[in-house]
């Protein structure tokens, strides 16, 4: 999960900042928010709770 952030992380200082996200809008964003967020999409992908993610879940339209 960070390797992702840290690439976008430009300058390295541990926020993505409004200029380093992709299209240059939105919030800047801490690791720690980066890492939350993930997991809650995760958990919402995840409907049978078991911990992966199967075909259908990841083919399934969003919830």
């Amino acid at each position: 999960m960070g390797r992702g952030f840290r690439s976008m992380d430009s300058n390295g200082d541990g926020i993505i900042e409004v200029s380093e996200l992709p299209g240059g809008r939105g919030q800047p964003i801490t690791l720690q928010e980066y890492q939350a967020n993930l997991r809650r999409q995760f958990h919402k992908l995840d409907r049978n709770r078991d911990g992966y993610l199967n075909a259908r879940e990841l083919t399934a339209p969003p919830c």
